[in-house]
């Protein structure tokens, strides 16, 4: 299972969510205790309407992320 000290903000993570039907990629944006909010970045065509619905950002369980990169994405 994958902690909070894992994941930083700025990070580039792929995650499932019970919300979309494929797994998806973005930038973890802030950080709380049992999960994150990711700005969507990529995703599968067929989740494009809830992605338009949730304003591209998703609250994400820390069990459901994998880190793609270690690296922090500078967010603006």
């Amino acid at each position: 299972m994958l902690m909070m000290s894992n994941i930083e903000i700025g990070q580039v993570v792929e995650f499932k969510s019970d919300m979309l039907s494929c797994p998806a990629m973005g930038i973890v944006e802030k950080l709380y205790d049992n999960s994150c909010i990711v700005s969507v970045k990529e995703f599968h065509p067929e989740d494009d309407n809830k992605i338009h619905e949730l304003i591209s950002r998703i609250v994400v369980r820390y069990r459901d992320i994998q880190v793609q990169s270690s690296e922090v994405a500078v967010v603006a």
